[in-house]
């Protein structure tokens, strides 16, 4: 079983493709690829905020992190 720890979302939005944009914080290594595949992010300091597009399958197409 594969286990998503995000700290935190604060935006959600679907566009007319059904794809998500969802964004919010998070404050450790986190895996932000919902499938098999494994993409670590690690915060740059004590916590950054993420930016993620999934396309209507629910795959992860990319994800941003910003930190100081």
């Amino acid at each position: 079983m594969k286990t998503w720890r995000f700290n935190g979302s604060t935006y959600l939005s679907v566009n007319n493709q059904n794809e998500l944009i969802l964004s919010g914080y998070f404050y450790n290594v986190t895996d932000f690829n919902f499938g098999n595949d494994v993409n670590l992010l690690s915060p740059y300091g004590e916590g950054d905020i993420y930016v993620l597009k999934l396309n209507s399958n629910g795959e992860l197409v990319w994800v941003k992190h910003i930190g100081s």
